[in-house]
């Protein structure tokens, strides 16, 4: 399709990896000391928080694309801080100590439920603004929830967002089910879908930060969220081909 926001945030020539380095640099000078205390139980390695943290520029070029100015500083961190906050709560739950691995075998439904239970907090944190529990993720998850409400032009924009972010932790709950059952319990159909939306909904919640604010024309069309859909299979096939041995030693089958 031609869109703006896809050209934009797909497109080689206009990538610049000095200026996603820059984005990630001037998030975690600020909040690198909140992201310390909220991943102290699974820490987020350095690389891993320098590339989580780039992808703010996702939002910043998807703003720019729907002609966004003078909000996009805010756009940025606020979506820098996003990626961050779902790589916190994903150390633990893709753990082999959280999921149990392969040699698990059934106890589907409770996993699900514990996975579910385990992100709780951090999504309500992020949707009211206010830490819903004590520990240092919930903090985190206020700031970004914070940060997106300050940035949203009208209620509807920021319900809309919230409704993907919600879908995208649910989607880590089938994922981490699926991917740490034996390969004898899952079909390589489901294998498939749930790694689509892995990244389709990741990449897609931290690009919608961009149609936000009131300077952005419009929103994220319905008809570029199918398509970071689509996006999503190669990009995590790719991710995954990356992480095979981390993934192997985590149990992730």
């Amino acid at each position: 399709m031609d869109s703006p926001v896809l050209r934009s945030v797909v497109s080689p020539v206009r990538f610049d990896a000095q200026r996603a380095i820059a984005c990630a640099r001037r998030t975690l000078v600020r909040y690198d000391g909140l992201v310390d205390r909220a991943c102290k139980r699974a820490p987020v390695q350095g690389r891993s928080r320098m590339l989580c943290a780039a992808l703010g520029v996702l939002a910043q070029d998807a703003g720019r694309a729907l002609g966004a100015s003078s909000s996009l500083p805010a756009v940025t961190e606020a979506a820098a801080l996003l990626s961050l906050l779902t790589k916190v709560d994903d150390e633990v739950i893709d753990g082999a100590a959280f999921h149990g691995g392969p040699l698990r075998r059934g106890g589907h439904r409770a996993l699900r439920r514990r996975v579910r239970n385990y992100l709780a907090p951090s999504l309500e944190s992020l949707r009211t603004g206010r830490p819903a529990g004590s520990e240092a993720r919930c903090e985190l998850a206020a700031e970004v929830g914070r940060k997106l409400r300050a940035l949203a032009a009208t209620p509807d924009r920021l319900d809309r967002l919230h409704g993907v972010i919600a879908s995208g932790w649910e989607t880590q709950v089938r994922a981490v089910d699926l991917l740490s059952r034996h390969p004898a319990e899952s079909s390589m159909a489901q294998v498939a879908h749930v790694t689509a939306a892995i990244s389709g909904d990741w990449l897609l919640m931290i690009t919608m930060v961009g149609g936000l604010p009131a300077d952005a024309r419009r929103e994220v069309s319905d008809a570029e969220m199918e398509a970071f859909a689509a996006w999503g299979w190669h990009i995590q096939r790719a991710d995954a081909l990356a992480d095979f041995l981390k993934d192997a030693r985590e149990g992730l089958a």
